[in-house]
């Protein structure tokens, strides 16, 4: 008892804290039960992510995450149980061996930690700007091609980009070469499976790095196949005579600013040029770059945007110059003192700088719409006797006697304007483009006469009214074309009324618009695209022959008004469903030939003629597993009479897709709304009782009020069936 007594009062002084110390561990142990917390929060692909709490601002992503896409993004920042979080660290294993395709990895993060990204099937990876430590094997057994180390990162740690076969560039931004692992064996930092070494990965470092990187003593980043120091903004370099200065290290761009005439008398600028393995593209001709290098000709790429000043000025060019589209300004003198006898103006081009071109051989000069400004004595002492203007809007131009933009005295000069802006250039008060003798105004229009607007060709078919064709199409508008109801030229507008034949054929289109102000479509117009939709106007009255052949429609409604559908109109196409409106009487041969066809649905009760059998039917040689819709009492003349050509489809039902006997087109309207079809009559009509079927023919709504609700049904086609005192009025609608 003694001996337990003594333990007791033994393990009591050992165990004394004060109130305050005691204070301290019950705080302490809650604080690391908080870090220890662990929750999961879903990124915006739907991926359960698991983090761990870091400190009480902060949170790691840990392993045991649920990856449902191949896509995963990381947050910023999350939330749990009221507190939000920075997401600054990927932990160790976190997807390790997960099947992720791409990844986006915040700013916040400065840490992926150990085989992090292990084994998964990323093929490129953005790291975040702030990174600093890249855990051991973090990314190893990947398929990255190319890699961009931050300036941030101080170390990468063993085997971190292993065995990702593909790694072919390595560009690290850091002054400071963050430590890496050189081993020659497996836990080297870019250890490649397939050659054991780094000898098939070319690097770039900054500029005047190469010491520090690959030569001096202890330096790491060794045995790499090509070293590349990338260029700072001002660094300069030879390529091809012509001398480069960096405008840009970021978007790799130059300046050219001088040249070396060692490199002859012709020179064509590229529009990029290389620097080991970096490509910089060339933006701007510098100040004075090619001046009084006794030039005969010269090739601006479409690259440049600006023409500095007196950039070739005195030098011998001939002939021809062509100023590319993407050219905005020319500066002064920039072409001053040469023999040119044509300038073509870019249609980009905004400023020409004073004295731009003077003193060449030009007679005549077109001015771009683009152009705001030209400046004094541009076109000085050259033999000028046409000079066009094409602007609606005069340019700035200075018409100050010895200053003047075109010639002291412009009597002898014609000047062409576009129609109607005869005051603002000339006569108005102000007006600055004076002098010119003669001014004529161009572009009278006459039909047969062509213009582009919005990369479509259009011609003029009419002047009274003004209408237009659209005849051909510039594949450089994209895919998606719409077609409007007007176009201006001239400053005349002109109602497009038509389309062309094979105006928009093989230009892989995917989704067209055609303005209702269109009544004609002309042969094989789409034909040969990938359209999946169209909305055809409702002022059609013919299809013709292989509009839209060879396309992936997968659903059209012909216009009420057609009456004819052409030869291969809808030919290999996605249809599965198509609807014949009741004024359609003829379709022609393979009108509907190689689609998936499983229901026809004629609303006539005279049956269009069409072409039955073989390989020109009009719907597929085999109509065995198509579903043929007919209005009730239409069966004989459909398919059973003789010489009834609709036979073959396989079932087919007369249901309510048939239309009556009366013409309701004046007397009842049919409103759909986004709640509500309302039926609107007059003339004595009255509604006496309505019936909605779903496409199946089952009824799923009755009644007999005008106002009918909707809101109950899903979204889909549906039939009408409405009562009246005159008789029965049957429509197909569609419910939003």
């Amino acid at each position: 008892m003694k001996k337990i007594t003594h333990f007791h009062k033994h393990f009591s002084n050992r165990c004394y804290v004060s109130k305050k110390q005691l204070l301290f561990l019950i705080t302490l142990c809650i604080t690391f039960l908080g870090y220890a917390q662990t929750f999961t929060s879903s990124d915006s692909y739907g991926n359960s992510i698991r983090y761990t709490v870091t400190s009480a601002t902060t949170v790691s992503i840990m392993s045991g995450s649920t990856i449902v896409n191949t896509n995963v993004d990381i947050p910023q920042s999350v939330s749990n149980n009221g507190t939000t979080y920075s997401v600054t660290a990927i932990g160790i294993f976190s997807f390790d061996g997960t099947a992720i395709a791409s990844v986006s990895i915040p700013s916040t993060v400065i840490s992926i930690e150990q085989q992090a990204f292990s084994g998964t099937n990323l093929t490129s990876v953005v790291l975040p700007s702030n990174l600093e430590t890249i855990g051991d094997y973090a990314f190893q057994n990947n398929q990255l091609a190319g890699l961009t180390i931050p300036s941030s990162v101080t170390n990468i740690g063993i085997g971190a980009f292993r065995n990702n076969l593909p790694l072919t560039s390595v560009t690290c931004l850091s002054t400071i070469p963050p430590s890496i692992t050189t081993a020659n064996n497996s836990s080297d930092t870019f250890y490649n499976g397939a050659t054991g070494d780094r000898s098939n990965i070319d690097l770039i470092i900054p500029a005047g790095t190469t010491g520090v990187y690959v030569t001096d003593p202890g330096a790491l980043w060794t045995g790499f196949n090509t070293v590349t120091e990338n260029l700072n903004v001002g660094d300069t370099y030879v390529y091809d005579y012509v001398t480069y200065q960096v405008i840009s290290v970021g978007n790799s761009t130059v300046s050219a600013v001088g040249y070396d005439t060692a490199g002859g008398t012709i020179v064509n600028i590229p529009a990029a040029i290389p620097n080991g393995l970096i490509t910089y593209s060339v933006i701007e001709i510098g100040n004075n770059a090619f001046s009084s290098k006794g030039l005969t000709s010269v090739s601006i790429p479409d690259s440049v945007i600006t023409i500095e000043l007196q950039a070739f000025n005195a030098n011998n060019l001939t002939g021809t110059l062509t100023i590319p589209d993407s050219v905005l300004t020319i500066g002064n003198g920039a072409f001053a003192g040469s023999s040119l006898t044509e300038v073509i103006l870019g249609n980009n081009l905004t400023d020409i700088g004073g004295g731009a071109f003077i003193g060449n051989n030009l007679t005549d000069i077109i001015i771009p719409s683009s152009v705001t400004n030209i400046d004094s004595l541009v076109f000085l002492n050259n033999p000028l006797t046409s000079v066009t203007s094409l602007a609606i809007t005069p340019p700035t131009i200075d018409t100050s006697g010895g200053s003047d933009t075109f010639a002291a005295d412009r009597s002898n000069i014609a000047l062409h304007i576009p129609q109607g802006t005869m005051g603002a250039y000339v006569t108005d008060t102000g007006a600055l483009w004076t002098g010119f003798n003669p001014v004529t105004e161009f572009g009278t229009a006459q039909v047969g006469d062509t213009f582009v607007y919005d990369f479509i060709t259009y011609e003029i078919t009419s002047l009274t009214p003004n209408e237009v064709k659209a005849i051909d199409y510039d594949m450089a508008g994209g895919t998606v074309v719409a077609i409007p109801g007007a176009v201006p030229y001239n400053t005349v507008s002109y109602n497009v009324t038509s389309i062309g034949n094979q105006a928009f054929q093989g230009n892989g289109l995917t989704n067209v618009t055609i303005s209702d102000n269109v009544t004609s479509i002309g042969v094989y117009a789409f034909f040969q695209n990938a359209i999946l939709e169209v909305e055809l106007p409702s002022a059609l009255t013919n299809i013709e022959l292989g509009v839209f052949e060879n396309n992936a429609l997968n659903n059209v409604e012909i216009p009420d008004g057609v009456t004819s559908i052409g030869i291969g109109a809808f030919k290999n196409n996605s249809l599965t469903s198509i609807t014949i409106p009741s004024n359609v009487t003829n379709i022609s041969i393979q009108a509907f030939r190689g689609n998936p066809l499983s229901d026809v649905f004629s609303e006539s009760l005279s049956p269009p003629s069409i072409s039955t059998g073989g390989s020109n039917d009009s719907f597929n040689s085999n109509r065995g597993n198509i579903h043929l819709h007919i209005p009730p009492g239409t069966m004989g003349v459909y398919v059973t009479d003789p010489g009834a050509l609709w036979t073959g489809f396989n079932p087919v039902t007369e249901d309510v897709l048939g239309v009556d006997d009366f013409d309701f087109t004046n007397s009842l309207k049919v409103i759909n709304t986004e709640k509500s079809l309302n039926i609107i009559t007059d003339n004595g009509l009255l509604l006496q009782g309505y019936k909605i079927y779903n496409i199946t023919g089952v009824g799923v709504s009755i009644g007999k009020t005008s106002e009918i609700p909707t809101e109950t049904l899903a979204k889909g086609i549906y039939i009408l069936k409405l009562d009246t005192n005159r008789g029965t009025f049957i429509k197909k609608v569609m419910i939003n």
